[in-house]
């Protein structure tokens, strides 16, 4: 089930009620595309299991609220496939590996096994998070963030992984790296694959 509620003054919210997934997060993109489309949205940001419209003002917003909004059953379009090659040199690979009880070759053949649905970008800029990670390598956040994980990082908390686009204090495991620049193109919907560098 969909709720609209206005969110400020000239923003709308869109909730689903149902978990977040990877199909979720695929008709939620689809979702924000439409409503991009409608006259007087501004923008649109993609979270977990919502989308927020920003509008051009209050009657915009309400216009919005009042409007039909329901979820799309599949995106219009198939999502974009991003293949990322990762270096497994993180600082954080032999404490990973530790605390699931495997190799470190064993972690980096089951996160690059899997496939990966962007649920949202935030943080920073073009921060994608991740579903997909295998379940086996799910850990807590770090005790002690990072006051600084550099750009490239690929890394991973809390059943999520994701990859930092820049230079910023952290608190994910870091497994490996990537060229950043590749974070630039990924939007949420889209499919990510990870693949040990040659």
């Amino acid at each position: 089930m969909m709720t609209a509620t206005l969110f400020g003054t000239s923003a709308v919210r869109i909730r689903c009620d149902a978990p977040p997934s990877a199909a979720l997060s695929q008709s939620l993109a689809a979702l924000a595309d439409d409503l991009a489309a409608r006259p007087g949205v501004l923008d649109v940001a993609i979270g977990y299991t919502e989308v927020v419209a920003y509008t051009a003002g209050h009657e915009q917003a309400l216009q919005l609220q009042a409007q039909p909004i329901s979820l799309p059953a599949a995106p219009a379009c198939r999502p974009q496939e991003h293949v990322i090659h990762v270096d497994y040199c993180g600082e954080d690979l032999g404490w990973v590996a530790r605390q699931c009880g495997l190799s470190e070759a064993e972690i980096v053949r089951r996160h690059s096994a899997a496939s990966y649905t962007v649920a949202m970008i935030g943080f920073q800029p073009h921060f994608p998070y991740l579903h997909g990670l295998d379940a086996t390598l799910h850990v807590p956040r770090r005790d002690n963030p990072r006051s600084c994980v550099r750009a490239g990082a690929v890394a991973m908390a809390a059943g999520q992984a994701g990859i930092y686009p820049c230079d910023t204090p952290g608190g994910w495991h870091v497994l490996g790296y990537c060229d950043p620049a590749l974070c630039v193109p990924i939007n949420a919907g889209d499919r990510v694959i990870f693949r040990p560098a040659p």
